[in-house]
């Protein structure tokens, strides 16, 4: 992104309101003028960003639209596996299209991006099928 584009992202950011309760204030971890998101709190509020808020501001900005179809398709497959009710018969498809999804991010980041970390999102639709929606065993309660 061009540094105009992430004073854009960052701006937007800083100046979004949420329903209380459902993130903390993620404007305070804002900086725009180095165009940075420092000093998140709960590992929720990182969900919560990716999860929810990434597709929408990133729009505004107009990255390359490859990537921006990568991060709203890992938005998707998140807010899947994070659902109360999951469709058993949906799982193979989600997991076929992160798995795609993946493979489209290896043609424009570089490879030291991909940690261990990004690898796990294809094995994620296996855990809910042997243990159930992820919404029964995250720490967020425990967090606060």
């Amino acid at each position: 992104m061009s540094k105009k584009d992430k004073m854009i992202f960052c701006e937007d950011l800083k100046n979004m309101k949420l329903p209380k309760g459902y993130s903390s204030n993620i404007s305070k971890s804002v900086n725009i003028k180095e165009c940075k998101i420092m000093g998140l709190i709960k590992s929720h509020d990182c969900h919560v960003l990716i999860k929810d808020i990434m597709p929408i501001t990133l729009r505004s900005c107009t990255p390359s639209n490859n990537v921006l179809t990568i991060i709203v398709g890992i938005s998707h497959f998140l807010k899947f596996i994070c659902a109360k009710v999951i469709n058993p018969i949906d799982l193979d498809k989600k997991q076929r299209e992160i798995a795609l999804t993946l493979c489209i991010m290896e043609k424009y980041f570089i490879p030291s991006f991909f940690t261990i970390m990004v690898h796990l999102l294809i094995h994620l639709v296996e855990e809910v099928r042997l243990c159930g929606p992820v919404l029964y065993r995250w720490m967020y309660p425990f967090e606060r």
